[in-house]
């Protein structure tokens, strides 16, 4: 992909850019910041502007085109080595995580919600007991969830090291029956992403300290997660925050098309 890593890409449309009264945002996020920044912002590049259909008569270049899915890609694929966190202590193969590993127990679900036409029971997620497991240590944990009452009543869910959650968590009808804190494990996925900034990819990341550090994401640092991601190399990569260039995408109203369309050009 020819694409320069010392260039942020700035976004100037869309729910990221815009303040709630409509006004546009004096300090507009770049394309690396928005999966990043808020835990539907994988979604919003992944789903919505790498598709030409959903962008609403907007008109993407190719160049900036490629360059949005190659982004949600590497934040889909995230090819970062995370140490396992083991399951009753430190892991005992000392291997690298495979799977987030999540618990979950079957409970009944808020009353306003089944009134609304949810589902009597849902699972509820415990964000909050996430752990990053090789596959040995998943399997203890999954034995040991299951020894604590019926297997249909309490389980895991092991999915992958990726920013893209499953689409049971995210789309109706299914997400109805999965209760679950998305922002809390977004938060988690990004105090790993931010460990990028000090790590190079092939690097071995410990999440417990990962996650006892607070995150400043600025501009700069989340181009430079992002670059990681999609392979730059480490001698193409800026090395100051001087090196970037900042380029905003300009759209202008084009001509009505053929169709009666409005087309937004870059």
């Amino acid at each position: 992909m020819a694409y320069d890593p010392r260039t942020i890409i700035k976004l100037n449309f869309g729910k990221y850019a815009r303040e709630e009264n409509g006004k546009l945002k004096e300090h507009l996020p770049s394309m690396a910041q928005i999966p990043l920044i808020d835990y539907r912002g994988f979604s919003y590049l992944d789903g919505y502007l790498s598709k030409p259909e959903k962008t609403d008569r907007i008109v993407i270049e190719p160049h900036d085109l490629e360059y949005v899915q190659a982004n949600a890609r590497a934040f889909r694929e995230f090819p970062v080595r995370i140490k396992c966190e083991g399951a009753h202590g430190a892991c005992e193969k000392k291997d690298i995580a495979r799977h987030l590993v999540l618990s979950y127990d079957r409970t009944y679900n808020h009353p306003k919600k089944v009134e609304k036409g949810g589902p009597e029971r849902i699972n509820q997620i415990h964000a909050e007991q996430s752990y990053f497991c090789c596959e040995y240590c998943a399997g203890v944990r999954e034995t040991d969830k299951r020894s604590e009452r019926d297997i249909e009543e309490s389980g895991i869910l092991k999915l992958k090291i990726s920013f893209k959650l499953p689409d049971f968590f995210t789309e109706f009808p299914e997400k109805l029956n999965w209760n679950i804190d998305r922002a809390e494990l977004h938060g988690k996925f990004r105090k790993i992403a931010y460990q990028l900034t000090k790590h190079k990819i092939g690097d071995t990341i410990d999440s417990v300290l990962a996650a006892k550090e607070r995150v400043i994401l600025t501009e700069y640092a989340a181009q430079e997660i992002a670059n990681k991601l999609l392979g730059i190399r480490e001698s193409d990569l800026p090395c100051k925050n001087e090196d970037y260039s900042i380029r905003k995408l300009k759209w202008h109203l084009s001509d009505v098309n053929q169709r009666g369309q409005y087309s937004f050009n870059f």
